[in-house]
């Protein structure tokens, strides 16, 4: 992108004295870089007229172009009884960026959506086991019968990926 100067000279300063005013906008940059994924940091320098370095600033950044792998749900009750929680373990794995959040949900997709009303609760990560979330799923005292119940996995870049299955809520 190009660099955009701007430099404004006007009376008004004290006793007289002009005012100058310059200013320098932020420099844009955007870089295919299909090879380079995971945690990385940018850094900038900001040169003088004589190349010496006047400032520097870093800045971490995410670079992952795929979502999460092997989003499941692990050993899954096949029946619970409705109106009481339900306890749910699942994993996932995102070697470039790391598993931001798994969060759960009732429900099924919809052309690869969860329901437009879907409450998400947050698992909470295991520290025996970091690849593995669980949560306390509250549920509704109405439903009963085969229900879908669905987690979506985030990576360090935002990206999702789901996975289903079906507990029969019982009496």
């Amino acid at each position: 992108a190009a660099r955009r100067e701007r430099a404004a000279v006007r009376p008004g300063g004290p006793g007289g004295a002009a005012l100058v005013t310059a200013a320098l906008d932020d420099w844009q940059a955007s870089w295919d870089l299909p090879q380079v994924i995971g945690r990385r940091v940018v850094q900038a320098r900001l040169l003088g007229p004589a190349g010496d370095v006047l400032a520097t600033r870093e800045l971490p950044v995410v670079l992952d172009d795929s979502p999460p792998d092997g989003v499941a749900f692990r050993d899954p009750p096949k029946l619970a009884k409705r109106g009481q929680p339900l306890a749910l373990r699942a994993t996932a794995a995102d070697p470039e960026s790391g598993i931001s959040e798994l969060s759960f949900f009732l429900g099924g997709l919809t052309d690869g959506k969860p329901p437009a009303n879907a409450v998400f609760v947050p698992g909470v990560r295991s520290a025996a086991d970091p690849t593995t979330w669980a949560v306390s799923l509250p549920l509704p005292p109405a439903a009963r019968g085969p229900t879908a119940v669905s987690v979506r996995a985030a990576n360090g870049a935002g990206l999702t990926a789901y996975a289903t299955t079906s507990v029969d809520l019982v009496d």
